[in-house]
């Protein structure tokens, strides 16, 4: 019994560890959105239309599976409670699965990488699943004010590209580092095999630490009522709270928008190395300052959601990041840009600018994911945050599996070569890039934009939805992280 006992404070210490489980997933899908196509296409010479499919079909199964593992979270009954054994579990087969992927063996043949690649992937993408959604959806019940979980979504986001940014980093500058004499580079293969190792480590600690974080509050979370649930049961509540309008808008808006990133992380180095003609040293430097300039969107993120609400700030910044994106190529393709070292000062200066817009954007759409939770227990009278929040595991997971493919298909259309060097490849063939990739991260984001136009929870209705479910008696997290006051019933809440 807990009735007793006051509810642990959601303190800032908290927060930090219980955000600091991102970064595994950060650094999966960073280093997969940079190197995984120059490295199983350039470096080891499987053709990118293969690694496409490869991941295209891992886009599919996160599609299938997804849902199925937040409705198996919201309804597992342990002494741990429903989430903190699948993300204990994840630890190892999650590390192990990353290390395997940038250290394929030497004796398969060509023709069996890409179904090493496969294997490897789906082993990834759902042990991923089984700590990423459980502990995502773990953010409702922490607390339920409408901005913030803003602020708490936006830790998580925070430690993401933070520990994916600086994996990044650390493969352009020491693993897969170029040498004096030529060698090495992310186009050869050496490094990858330390940058599987080190990420799977960071992946295996961290999942660890953030689970243990908030293992005290185990009691006081919801707990599924003790019932057999059979599977064609089990579907039908799937169908039913997946049937609700906020749910489908944000969760297509979600896997749109992750698409379109996908695309542009995945020939990020295709367009900084061949088309703008940037060192690896240079290459390094725009990852570094993506940095502070993701924290700083971060920080920003709660603000502006505070003052402006959800829709309108997810509308507005990711536009504004979309227009700075394309200015630079425009501008390029013009002529107008200068060279050299202004043409580098520039870049960095619009890499930051967007940067910034794009991560308010990022940090504010999984807090309307959140949102959806209360909308569909007043209509369902259960709690499902696994089920719900699978829609923002999948459209991240997007990020790294549809959009590369996307990337795949462009270099294939555009006729890229293998094992190309910088300064070899022909003009008309990066100008024909270019424009693809303009074309569609125009056509994925602005298509976003318009989605979650749609978006039809505000704060009002948010608040409305927790002033319904209060006079059901189902009581709520502390809106603030502060403790309960003494009177609460702070039992497990009842589905």
């Amino acid at each position: 019994m807990v009735d007793d006992k006051p509810r642990p404070a959601l303190t800032a210490k908290t927060k930090i560890l219980y955000g600091l489980g991102s970064t595994g997933t950060g650094i999966n899908l960073r280093t997969s959105n940079a190197f995984l196509m120059i490295f199983y296409s350039q470096a080891i010479g499987v053709p990118a239309a293969a690694v496409a499919t490869v991941m295209m079909i891992a886009a599919i199964f996160d599609a299938l599976v997804d849902p199925f593992v937040g409705q198996v979270s919201d309804n597992l009954r342990t002494r741990w409670g429903r989430r903190h054994p699948l993300m204990y579990a994840a630890a190892l087969p999650t590390a192990l699965a990353y290390f395997l992927i940038w250290s394929p063996p030497d004796f398969l043949s060509p023709s069996a990488l890409p179904l090493y690649l496969l294997g490897c992937l789906l082993v990834l993408r759902f042990c991923d699943t089984l700590f990423e959604l459980p502990a995502v959806s773990l953010a409702p019940e922490l607390t339920s004010d409408y901005a913030g979980r803003t602020g708490l979504i936006a830790v998580r986001r925070a430690f993401e590209m933070g520990g994916g940014y600086l994996m990044v980093l650390a493969g352009y500058e020491w693993f897969m580092r170029e040498t004096a004499n030529g060698g090495g580079g992310v186009s050869s293969p050496e490094g990858y095999h330390m940058l599987g190792l080190v990420g799977g480590l960071m992946i295996f600690s961290t999942i660890l630490v953030s689970t243990y974080s908030t293992h005290r509050f185990i009691p006081f979370l919801s707990s599924p009522p003790q019932r057999k649930l059979a599977f064609r049961d089990f579907l039908r509540e799937m169908k039913q709270t997946l049937d609700n309008k906020a749910f489908i808008i944000i969760a297509a808006a979600g896997a749109i928008y992750a698409t379109g990133v996908g695309v542009t992380q995945s020939l990020q180095v295709y367009l900084n190395l061949y088309f703008w003609g940037l060192s690896q040293g240079q290459v390094a430097l725009l990852a570094t300052i993506q940095i502070p300039a993701s924290l700083l969107g971060v920080a920003l993120a709660p603000v502006l959601v505070r003052r402006y609400g959800k829709k309108f700030t997810a509308i507005l910044f990711p536009a504004l990041a979309l227009t700075t994106t394309l200015a630079s190529p425009t501008l390029q393709l013009l002529g107008l840009l200068p060279e050299g070292s202004a043409l580098f000062a520039y870049l960095a200066t619009e890499a930051v600018i967007s940067q910034v817009m794009f991560v308010i954007g990022v940090a504010t759409v999984p807090s309307m994911v959140a949102d959806v939770v209360e909308e569909s227990e007043v209509r369902t009278g259960r709690r499902s945050e696994g089920l719900v929040f699978s829609a923002d595991n999948m459209a991240r997971k997007f990020v790294s599996s549809f959009g590369v493919f996307i990337a795949g298909l462009i270099l294939t259309f555009v006729a890229f070569p293998v094992r190309a060097h910088p300064g070899q490849v022909d003009g008309d063939v990066l100008n024909h890039l270019v424009l693809m990739w303009m074309g569609s991260i125009t056509l994925f984001i602005g298509g976003s934009i318009v989605v979650v136009s749609f978006f039809p929870i505000t704060r009002e209705r948010h608040e409305n939805n927790l002033r319904i479910l209060a006079e059901r008696g189902a009581p709520l997290p502390a809106d603030d992280g502060a403790l309960l006051p003494p009177d609460e019933d702070l039992s497990p809440r009842r589905i």
